[in-house]
């Protein structure tokens, strides 16, 4: 029997199972930092938008009519993020908040962005709940 080319053969197949074996273990470690990414930028935007709460109650102090929209329409969650005029502050060009006091609505919402992440937090009669 002529054996000559089974162990180059055994290697190849050893060699490719090593590195499909590798990639996987890259692939999963690549994912998991980008959720951890993702996860820092949510908490992020979430400590904003408590801040943002902040700066709003502390304008209601100063003036209980204070207020930065007349009305709302459509999607609650979407408004705020998109078309609420609120009083906006930038600490850079990838964080900001915003602060929105509806006239006529006890509710004050606060808004933080972080990168590409948004939270937004509602305020009302004391309690606090993100929506």
């Amino acid at each position: 029997m002529n054996n000559k080319g089974i162990s180059l053969i055994f290697a190849i197949f050893f060699i490719s199972f090593l590195l499909i074996i590798s990639l996987g273990m890259i692939r999963s470690a690549y994912n998991s930092r980008s959720t951890i990414h993702l996860e820092k930028d949510h908490l992020t935007a979430l400590y904003l938008s408590e801040g943002a709460i902040e700066i709003g109650k502390s304008r209601l102090i100063s003036n209980p009519n204070w207020y930065t929209d007349a009305a709302m329409d459509g999607k609650l969650s979407d408004w705020l993020k998109n078309r609420a005029k609120g009083e906006t502050t930038a600490r850079s060009d990838k964080l900001s908040l915003k602060t929105v006091k509806i006239f006529n609505r006890s509710a004050l919402y606060g808004i933080g962005y972080c990168r590409g992440s948004c939270a937004i937090i509602k305020y009302e009669n004391g309690k606090f709940e993100e929506i």
